[in-house]
């Protein structure tokens, strides 16, 4: 088992800075007609989805600062004794961005309110970061091949997937991914801010549904300090809440082999192994709506991916397996390994308007991931059945658990505090069909299975492998994270400050059984050495 503590301590000063991972902030400048800044002004930023409001006031420099909002869509108001009122509708704010917005406010006799709703939209002009977003719509409605978060991500400019153990066969599936050159540990995901770095294989440790995302911000490089560990990329992810309106959403996603082409040379026509089945299968849906309209919301969805993937085998190595039937070896009875891929994906949110100066979520998120015969392939397999008894030969379970929670609290009209809290659990479970020890339901020695029928599994002549080592029996993996954050934020005349701190706790132990076994060399193709009658 290991251990590690990490922690981090940081203070930044900066005329406009966004305020934390998973959230953004509005500021600008209030000022007359004339040009005249106004001192005193009150501006409020009210969700168009929830209806919270969030107000301040502006300094002697006419300046104002909103951190810590939520992304999603504002109406942004102005207003001051003497003046007109003036407010911008639809403004939408995403995530880790900061959006600056000046009012000019106008000598008014009598009440009247002066909206503008079809100006251009507001770019981010506060920080120098490579970086792209993709919102709602866009998470929601944009055309893949897989329909998942990584996949997604990788659409990004300067990021790429990366193969890892959690690789899916037949997919892009891979939980990990990486930017300009870097690999999978130097880039790392955030959920709300909070860490969903894998510190073993790099990448992510969990996927969530896009039915449960928001929108995400990815920084290909020169990401501010804040986000820490890594000079890499970073995915900053924000994941939906509920409104006053009730909402849901559902769909059902099919692919199957009828649907694919094979190449030339994998046409059965002209020797290729032929188009292997193949169905995949892609539902889900979510829900949100209020618990307690403007103060209280849920949101939950729920993701389900079954596909029924199946290796394709060279022709001659399915030929010259027939050579192991003396050994009443089980050989595979088709030109293709089945590798099934089941997974299940679960989130939950609830957000509270405590008080008026304390907002707070609670956030559930579940995976459980389930391979099989995903160590075999296609250049080295005999069969994934040693014996017809035993139907696989491995299985890989990857359940992740996360809870996260945060508490906004707004202390005073300039100085905003956010506290965060996530518990992690990550498991990778692998077992090994062998005769050696512990094996898939108990099987293995009780079956009178003979050595060469439990060790030999694959052929890649002129080698013949009986068993790898270090490649048996069972492994057992399992990683937890425990993280703790604080930040402050305070507007002081023409500056913004930031004060935070970011303490993880990462145990983490391996288990595993490892086997030795030996390998038999042909130093020839098979049927010449049966054929030779020379010795």
């Amino acid at each position: 088992m290991r251990i590690r503590w990490m922690f981090g301590f940081l203070i930044l000063a900066a005329s406009s800075t966004a305020f934390a991972q998973g959230t953004g902030t509005f500021n600008g400048r209030v000022v007359d007609q004339g040009g005249g800044v106004i001192p005193g002004a009150t501006v409020t930023a009210t969700s168009t989805a929830t209806g919270v409001t969030r107000a301040t006031t502006t300094n002697e420099n006419g300046l104002y600062s909103i951190p810590a909002l939520p992304a999603g869509a504002y109406v942004l108001k102005a207003e001051n004794a003497g003046f007109a009122a003036s407010s911008r509708e639809g403004v939408t704010l995403v995530t880790d961005t900061t959006l600056t917005l000046d009012f000019a406010l106008r000598v008014a006799g009598t009440a009247e309110v002066v909206e503008v709703t079809s100006e251009a939209p507001l770019v981010e002009i506060t920080k120098s970061i490579a970086s792209s977003n993709l919102q709602n719509q866009e998470v929601r409605e944009l055309p893949m091949l897989n329909r998942t978060l990584s996949a997604l991500i990788a659409l990004n400019p300067g990021v790429r997937e990366e193969t890892t153990n959690m690789n899916v066969p037949g997919t892009s599936t891979t939980h990990t991914y990486f930017n300009v050159g870097g690999n999978g540990r130097n880039s790392i995901e955030l959920v709300d801010g909070l860490d969903n770095h894998d510190d073993n294989d790099a990448g992510a440790t969990m996927e969530i549904s896009l039915e449960s995302i928001q929108e995400f911000n990815v920084m290909a490089h020169g990401a501010p300090a804040e986000y820490g560990r890594t000079g890499g990329g970073v995915a900053s992810l924000v994941t939906k809440s509920g409104g006053n309106a009730i909402h849901g959403s559902g769909f059902f996603y099919h692919r199957n082999d009828a649907l694919t082409k094979i190449d030339y040379f994998s046409d059965a026509a002209h020797g290729g192994a032929g188009k292997p089945p193949y169905k995949r299968y892609q539902y889900g849906g979510s829900v949100g709506g209020p618990i307690k309209k403007d103060r209280a919301w849920f949101f939950g969805a729920l993701e389900r991916i079954n596909q029924d993937y199946n290796l394709p085998v060279a022709a001659n190595i399915v030929a010259l397996s027939q050579l192991l039937v003396p050994l009443n070896i089980h050989v595979l009875p088709t030109n293709y390994i089945p590798q099934p891929y089941h997974d299940l994906l679960a989130s939950a949110k609830v957000d509270f308007q405590l008080t008026p100066k304390h907002t707070a979520f609670f956030r559930f998120a579940g995976e459980k991931t389930t391979l099989w015969n995903s160590t075999l392939g296609a250049s080295n397999t005999v069969s994934p059945l040693p014996a017809p008894p035993l139907k696989w030969s491995d299985i890989n379970n990857f359940p992740s658990t996360n809870y996260a929670a945060r508490d906004t609290w707004l202390i005073s009209a300039t100085t905003v505090n956010q506290f965060d809290w996530q518990y992690l659990h990550y498991k990778k479970n692998t077992q090994n069909m062998n005769c050696m020890g512990p094996t898939i339901g108990g099987q293995g020695p009780a079956l009178g299975l003979t050595l060469e029928q439990c060790l030999i599994r694959n052929v890649n002549f002129p080698s013949l492998v009986t068993k790898n080592f270090g490649t048996g029996g069972w492994n057992d993996y399992n990683q937890k994270h425990v993280q703790f954050k604080d930040t402050l934020s305070m507007q002081v005349g023409k500056h913004a400050f930031k004060f935070g701190g970011d303490i993880r706790w990462v145990p983490y132990a391996n288990g595993s059984q490892l086997l030795t076994a030996g390998s038999l060399t042909f130093f020839d193709d098979p049927d010449v050495i049966v054929n030779n009658k020379n010795g």
